[in-house]
């Protein structure tokens, strides 16, 4: 475990389970809830060690099972905000965090612990849950989070292709001037990239969207009878995104959520995802488009993010 804070300092760390919102009681070896048996944040206490600086080091405790935690750092017995971290532990080493394998109910109890307060009461036991009012918070808010993400910033991760299938007729048209073809989008398309030809990726057409309908004078699907599109999905499934798309989407989230359980936290936490998530995933999503140019060297290119 490693972290960047000011030098001079007492930092401990605290291993949380993300899908059971226990702590690591390191004295008895066991994941349990925090304060049982009265006990207080020195007991979860892991030592930091200062190393060049301002860095400190910990041993992430052995007798932990292999699995992806979220470690807590504390400059003496006070949280440092903001600088919790997903990682991986391996059985006998940290690896970078598999935030792709986290589910829903992972994401949203982790966004709870960058909201602050009372985490333990807010904990949901499932993202599904019904009855539970965080839980229900948290199905309110996560779509149109994630919908918005995907929108608005073009993730390379939720890109796909899609044949429109039967063209609209009679009472299905809607006024379209004078375009020719009227197409249904997939149900699970959020933003129209380009209208494209199936055989020729590299081709675009000129298209209109208007009431969720496309329209077009062209087709450019194989069989000549319909569009080929290049769309953003409305891709719920989080192991398809990349570890930095899933923590800018944890602190959104997180920022929402603080909206309406910890407004002194949502300026920070929108700043945060303004400022370091958003911009460190963008690069990332950026840096996945490549090609070749005429000398047979790879060069990146920009991925749509209008």
């Amino acid at each position: 475990m490693r972290l960047a804070h000011t030098d001079g300092k007492t930092v401990t760390a605290v291993v949380q389970d993300p899908s059971t919102g226990e702590v690591w009681y390191p004295t008895g070896e066991v994941f349990e809830d925090f304060g049982t048996g009265s006990r207080t944040q020195s007991d979860y206490a892991i030592a930091m060690t200062p190393y060049s600086g301002n860095l400190y080091l910990g041993d992430f405790p052995s007798e932990i099972d292999e699995g992806s935690y979220i470690v807590q750092y504390y400059d003496s017995a006070v949280l440092i905000d903001d600088n919790e971290q997903l990682i991986t532990w391996t059985g006998s080493s940290v690896a970078a965090a598999a935030v792709s394998e986290l589910g829903l109910t992972e994401i949203c109890n982790w966004a709870f612990i960058k909201v602050g307060g009372a985490k333990e009461a807010r904990r949901i036991a499932s993202y599904s849950a019904t009855g539970d009012d965080n839980a229900q918070l948290c199905r309110d808010v996560c779509p149109l989070v994630r919908q918005s993400l995907l929108q608005k910033f073009g993730w390379l991760d939720a890109q796909g292709y899609a044949d429109l299938g039967a063209e609209l007729s009679g009472s299905s048209l809607i006024e379209g001037g004078d375009w020719d073809y009227q197409f249904n989008l997939p149900d699970d398309c959020l933003w129209v990239i380009r209208q494209t030809d199936e055989d020729d990726l590299s081709l675009e057409y000129a298209y209109e969207i208007k009431q969720g309908i496309l329209l077009t004078d062209t087709y450019t699907n194989t069989d000549e009878d319909s569009v080929y599109i290049e769309y953003i999905k409305d891709e719920g499934t989080m192991s398809m995104f990349m570890p930095l798309f899933i923590e800018a989407f944890a602190t959104k989230l997180a920022a929402e959520l603080a909206s309406v359980l910890n407004p002194e936290k949502e300026l920070a936490l929108r700043q945060q995802f303004e400022r370091l998530d958003l911009p460190e995933a963008m690069d990332a999503n950026q840096s996945q488009v490549y090609v070749e140019d005429e000398e047979g060297e790879c060069r990146c290119l920009d991925a749509r993010t209008s």
